[in-house]
Order: C-alpha cells, then structure tokens, then sequence
C-alpha cells in the first residue's frame, strides 16, 4: 500500500481553489483538510514532510507574517511541498521567496500568443513540448531569476517565453507557483477538462502540485483489443490478418494486440492462431462460454465451468494461454456474473465507458468518467475502462495520458476487414487503430497485454469507497494468476 499522503488548504481560500485541489486530491486518493487558520503549518506532522501538500492562494500567502515564513522555510526544509496558486490582475508586483531577502517580479503579459509545457520532472511525458493557442483573461508571468524552473511558459508577441506556472527547489521541498487565473467550472469531469486545452493550461498546475508527492508518477500504456476473434468456420481472412498484423507493427513497432476468445469456439483456424502467436498476440475470455446477453444466464457458475473445460481444450490444442481478463458479449453482465467471475479469479472485465449508464450519477461530478476502473462490491473484479476508436481524440488521449492512466481501444473484426467474407468483397481497410497507434508511437506510450495494465492498477492503488459503497480501488490482488484449473 502507497504511504498515505496529506494535502492542506492554508488559510481563506477561494471556493474554486478549493474545489479544484479536492477534485485532484480525491482522484489521487490524497487526504485533504482545510482550509484552515492561519498557514496551518504548524499543525503538519514533524519529521520529514515528503507526503505532504500545502496550497495557498496568492493573497493567503503574500500576507504571511515573518513566524509563518520561517515556519514554512522549516518545512520545506524537511520536504514540504507548497502550492501557490493565483493571478495579480493586470498591474506588476513583486512576490517574495520563502528564502529571506529574495523575491520575484510579476508583469503582465501583452496578448499572448501561445504557451508550451516545458520539459520538467514534474511535466507529464505527454505533455512535453505541447503548445496550444488560447485566450487568457488576465495574463501574468515572473521575470526569470536564478533557480526558476520553468513548467509552463507563455509566449508574447515577440516570440519571448515568460513563465507562467515554474517551480523552485526550497531545501528537501519545493514550491510551485502558478500564476493563472482559476478554471470557471471546478466541478466539470477532469477528464473533460484535461482534453480541453485551454482548461488543460488552468487545471494543470493543480495536478502538477498533487502528484508532486507522490512516491512514484505513474506513466501511461495502451493496448488494443479485437472483439469476436479467433472463431469457428473463419476462413478466408489469414492473409487479412496478416496484413493487418503488419500494419499495426508499421504505425507502431511493438505494439500488442489482445484478442477476446469466445470459449465456445473451440474449433478455429489452425494457421490463423499461429499467424496471431507468431505476432505476439494475446487471449482474453469473451464471455463465460457463448456470445451472449451475460444478464440472461440463468446459472453463471455452470456457464463458466463449461467454458473453463473448453479454455483448457483450447489451451492444450493450440498452445495458447488466457489472461485472467474477461470482456463481456456486448459489454452486458449482471451482478451475479461478475461475483462469478470474482470468485473463478478473474482480475478485471474491461469494457466501455458507455456499458452502464448511469452508474456514476452520485459520485462527485469533478470524478465522473475520469478513473481509469471501478468495482461494483467487493469480491467482484475490476471493470477497467476502455473506448471506441472513434471516442480517442487526441485531445482524450492526451489527457489520459497526462494523469497516465491507460488507452484502451476497442473493435470489432468490421473495422478492421477481418470478417469472414470481407476478402472476397475486397476490403482490405486497417487504419481503423491508426490514430491511437501514432499517438502512443509520438508520445512513446508502453504497448502492454490487458492483464499488465489491470495489475499496474490494481498494484498502484488501495481500497477507497464512494458514498454508495463501490470500490473505486483495491489493495493488490493475493495472486494474479489465471482463473482456477485454467490451463496454459
């Protein structure tokens, strides 16, 4: 389990600052208190301060007192990191260090151009060196002095960079100043706001502050997953399939593909599962056993022991292994599947965001549709989300990339020319993933099998509950084998 972090509201702060912290510190499981008299640092744990935030608006902290000034250049000291967030409107100004003495000047900006993420630790790989055009209200920047490190910049009209979001080390801690007015709507999805670039540019030193204490930044993987194949009497389509396989390694060298098996159809093409083994392929279960409504099956448990005696055929007829990893037909399952599922150790059943309407309607609206996987109850295992292609704009992928969850894309065979009689018809169109595959080629993403990215999240988070009761995340799973008697 990740050492609890801790994040504070220092003394008044605008109501929309402290919706925006809550929202990154609820999604990144940090505890948050305040706001709170005074700086409230006196009331932060002794020792070292690594696993601790504190975010204070401009004002709160330009009004600080000497006491609370060598207060907090004691905490930095031990580790703090501290969070300053907010514009000067239109006129100049200076802003003092924590170090005694030493300050900054703040200006405002003419009309600036553009900005650009910089190249910093504390940048999200996938935002390095992106620039987008947007409308500030009241551009500010600081004048560049030594030991500035830029995080975000501003370019004016002259083609200079000025900083509008930099941090500097300050002992063991840092401080991270961001001088950009606050988002209006604090209580949109995140992942909304992060796909929008110019609520990226106001929503990202917030997020930048949170994960600063986190032990570890996660990174973002993605993977593709093709429904409905390997089956039964798909003749026709190897060489298809082999230049599909081509293309996808062309786009994107390394690249993996999973495949959702239906158990039931034990009888496929020999050379079309060792042209998909030779490609490096993997196999996920498409359903218990039949391709069907998994809402309607009367008894889930038999349905599943049925199509486990058939994994274990499969397994030793063609050498191939199944992750623990399950992907309903048409995304459909009930409450009684998905506790059968839980039990024969499945790890996770991916599946669209759009699978179940409405399950997210009482958890906090900054939250919804933002978290890579949920849980409906315990014993259940972990819906991770996935997309259509035609929902992964590169902006949706950009901001998945930035809170480095994975990119999950879904087909079908018909996307991607694979059905049975689509040679005879000519269709030979494979570019159905090329958008995600350029995107995860430019921004150097990790290609991983659908059972790496279900443990990497369930490794990387512990158990926290909504109001309702479902578990958002777990502790790390006690084996991450494959379901019970599986072969292979």
């Amino acid at each position: 389990m990740n050492e609890q972090r801790h994040c504070r509201i220092a003394g008044e702060a605008h109501p929309r600052l402290v919706g925006l912290t809550a929202g990154f510190a609820a999604l990144r499981e940090v505890a948050l208190t305040g706001p709170g008299d005074a700086a409230g640092l006196g009331l932060l744990p002794a020792g070292s301060n690594a696993s601790t935030l504190v975010v204070a608006e401009l004002p709160t902290y330009l009004r600080w007192d000497d006491a609370t000034r060598r207060l907090l250049r004691a905490q930095l000291e031990r580790g703090l990191t501290l969070y300053v967030r907010g514009a000067v409107g239109a006129g100049s100004g200076r802003v003092p260090l924590p170090e005694d003495g030493r300050w900054f000047e703040v200006q405002p900006l003419d009309r600036p151009a553009s900005i650009r993420f910089a190249h910093h630790p504390l940048v999200p790989r996938a935002l390095i060196d992106e620039t987008a055009t947007v409308n500030l209200q009241h551009p500010a920047a600081a004048r560049p002095f030594p030991g500035l490190e830029m995080l975000v910049a501003a370019k004016d009209p002259a083609a200079r960079r000025w900083p509008v979001v930099f941090a500097l080390q300050a002992g063991a801690g840092r401080v991270i100043f961001d001088l950009l007015d606050l988002p209006q709507d604090v209580e949109r999805p995140i992942i909304e706001r992060l796909s929008d670039p110019a609520e990226r540019l106001l929503n990202l030193g917030a997020l930048l502050a949170v994960d600063a204490i986190a032990p570890a930044r996660p990174t973002s993987s993605f993977a593709l997953v093709l429904d409905d194949r390997p089956t039964n009497l798909d003749y026709f389509t190897r060489a298809n399939l082999e230049h599909f396989l081509a293309h996808l390694r062309e786009k994107c060298p390394g690249v993996h593909l999973d495949l959702a098996w239906v158990p039931g159809q034990s009888w496929p093409d020999f050379s079309y599962v060792e042209t998909l083994k030779r490609w490096g392929a993997g196999f996920v279960w498409h359903g218990f056993l039949r391709h069907v409504d998994h809402r309607r099956i009367a008894q889930p448990a038999a349905e599943l022991d049925a199509g486990r005696r058939c994994v274990e055929r499969i397994s030793r007829r063609f050498g191939v292994r199944f992750q623990p990893v399950i992907v309903f037909p048409y995304e459909r399952s009930a409450e009684a599947t998905l506790q059968a599922a839980g039990a024969a150790a499945f790890m996770a059943a991916v599946e669209s965001i759009f699978a179940r309407p409405g399950l997210e309607d009482t958890v906090a609206p900054a939250l919804r549709h933002t978290r890579p996987f949920y849980r409906l109850a315990a014993g259940m295992p972990a819906l991770v989300r996935r997309y259509p292609c035609g929902l992964l704009t590169r902006e949706r992928m950009t901001a998945l990339a930035a809170l480095g969850y994975p990119i999950i894309a879904g087909a079908h065979p018909r996307d991607v020319a694979l059905r049975r009689l689509d040679p005879l018809r000519g269709r030979r169109c494979f570019a159905h993933f090329d958008a995600v595959l350029e995107f995860a080629s430019a921004k150097k993403l990790r290609p991983l099998a659908l059972e790496e990215i279900a443990r990497e999240l369930l490794d990387n988070t512990h158990e926290r509950q909504d109001a309702n009761g479902r578990a958002w995340s777990q502790e790390p799973a006690a084996s991450a084998g494959v379901p019970a008697r599986e072969a292979g």
